[in-house]
């Protein structure tokens, strides 16, 4: 299938993450000029260069989601140096795992801060830009954990809850400019922020008995659904979470 994305201009957050420079990489292949936008600005170079070195278009632009002036203005050198934006996939996320009685008030606000705040000031900041051309698509990575309860996890399932409902409401805010708004809630998968739970063997059993599948899931799979909400395959689908997590939220 032809996704039609050779000249749309995408910006990710959290680029150089996992789960984000799969989606950067892909968007690449496919033909978009990649934005990385990434508080970790070495990372965030590094997917852009590898971008490049396959024959893409890509840049990195140093971005901390939780700052509102920051964004703006990420946007707006985006727009400078590539006249719009067309895509955007909220993928910059946190977690901390430790039990809810003992969670402390300060990680819980940066957890949400990243990962629902964060979400949020990205969506507004460009889909006012995708407002005015009436057209727009926008992914925003959720979890699993935001459908279903997970052991440890309060404040990364309380913010990737709110990334589901965030999605929901700004898919009908927004129908009437033409922009999708879509998530892609992946379940455990190997990255990163899953090595927490790698740690623990029996955690991991755990998780893998909830799969159907049977598998954990690769990165390259939740970009794959991440490009076919980019795409013009999916111009009627907005306000949906779409699960990559082999079938845990089936049972």
């Amino acid at each position: 299938m032809d996704l039609k994305l050779k000249g749309k201009v995408a910006m990710v957050t959290g680029g150089a993450g996992g789960l984000g420079r799969e989606m950067c990489i892909s968007l690449g292949a496919e033909g978009a000029v990649v934005v990385v936008a990434e508080s970790d600005e070495k990372g965030g170079r590094k997917v852009a260069a590898d971008i490049t070195e396959q024959g893409g278009d890509a840049a990195c632009l140093r971005l901390d989601v939780t700052d509102s002036a920051a964004v703006a203005s990420v946007v707006d050198e985006a727009v400078r140096r590539y006249g719009t934006v067309d895509v955007l996939v909220n993928a910059a996320g946190i977690t901390d795992r430790r039990p809810a009685l003992e969670f402390p008030e300060e990680v819980f606000d940066r957890i949400i801060a990243v990962n629902l705040k964060g979400t949020f000031l990205c969506c507004q900041a460009v889909g006012r830009i995708m407002a005015e051309k009436k057209k727009g698509k926008i992914i925003n990575i959720s979890s699993i954990g935001g459908t279903v309860g997970l052991k440890n996890t309060v404040a990364y399932c309380a913010s990737k809850g709110g990334v589901v409902q965030l999605t929901r409401a700004l898919a009908v805010d927004w129908a009437q400019y033409n922009i999708n708004v879509n998530a892609v809630a992946p379940g455990l998968n190997e990255t990163t922020l899953a090595r927490q739970v790698f740690q623990d063997r029996q955690t991991l059993d755990w998780f893998l008995s909830k799969i159907p599948l049977g598998r954990l899931c690769l990165p390259r799979e939740v970009a794959a659904a991440a490009l076919f909400l980019a795409s013009e395959a999916s111009d009627y689908i907005t306000g949906h979470v779409l699960a990559v997590d082999g079938g845990w939220t089936a049972e």
